[in-house]
Formats: structure tokens, sequence, C-alpha cells
């Protein structure tokens, strides 16, 4: 257990020491919502966002609220940080510890991810995000990283269902 908290703490200290520009968060973001807009055109075109149970969901998950702030609010800023600070720190960084091998961390928590989001096709569109934000996380070895990416990948899916469903 020593060894475990050693090693988190080792992370910890490496997310908050790493030095990445703003620039290189902005790179990020925009790879964030390529990605996500990329998911959402082509699960469109695949007749998946059709489907009853997604579109339920859907409305049902960003109608909580009336006002568009704060939508915002929880699906771009709090919603990415819990679930970064859950599925990659916490969740990445102890499957990696405890199996040493980077590659199955990295999907065993993609996997989880889609998972935790309860319905399949939100399922496989998180897992294929998770996939692609714990990627950013391995590379840029800030917490911030995944954050940036998930909520701009938040804020397409957010658009998107405010104005196309």
């Amino acid at each position: 257990m020593d060894k475990y908290l050693i090693y988190m703490r080792s992370k910890l200290n490496r997310d908050t020491s790493k030095s990445v520009t703003p620039g290189t968060y902005m790179v990020y973001g925009v790879v964030g919502a390529l990605f996500a807009l990329a998911l959402t055109v082509l699960f469109n075109a695949l007749g998946l966002v059709e489907a009853e149970s997604y579109q339920k969901v859907a409305k049902s998950q960003f109608g909580v609220f009336e006002s568009p702030v704060m939508m915002m609010l929880l699906y771009c800023v709090f919603t990415p940080i819990v679930e970064e600070v859950v599925f990659r720190f916490v969740i990445y960084n102890s499957l990696n510890y405890a199996i040493k091998k980077d590659l199955w961390a990295l999907m065993l928590s993609s996997s989880l991810f889609g998972i935790y989001h309860m319905n399949p096709v939100q399922g496989v569109y998180a897992f294929l995000m998770g996939v692609v934000i714990c990627y950013c996380y391995r590379r840029s070895e800030s917490i911030f990283v995944p954050i940036i990416v998930h909520a701009s990948a938040n804020l397409i899916a957010l658009a998107y269902t405010i104005f196309f469903l």
C-alpha cells in the first residue's frame, strides 16, 4: 500500500509540475472537439443517434436545467473535472500501477468509462472518447489536459443536442 501511495503522489506531483503551454491546451481542446464532432457525425450517419434509448437519455440529460449557463457549467466544467479525476487520475493510474501494462490500463479504464454512461450508444461513444482522452493524458502527463479534451467534447455534444435534437 505504501508503494501505491508513493506512486499516486508522484503522479500528482508530476501532474501539477508538468509545464503545458496555453497553446498546447488549445490544441488538445481542438482535438477533443474534432474527435467528438467526428463521432457525432459518424453515429448520426449510422442512425445510432435516432435510437429511442439514445434520444431519451440525451434529452433528459441535457434538459436538467433550463438555463444554458447552468448546462454549460455542469457539462463543460463540473462533469469533466469529476470524471477525469475519477477515470483518468484514479482508475487509469491505479490500473497502470497494478497491471504494469499501459495499453491494458488505457483500454480497461476507457471500458469502465463507457459502461458508466449506462446506454449502449453513449457507452460506445464514451469508450472511444475515453481512449482518446486517456491517450492525451498519457502523452501530456497533466490531468488538466484530459479535462480540457473532455470539456470541449461535451461542448460539441451539448451544442449538437441543443441545435439538432
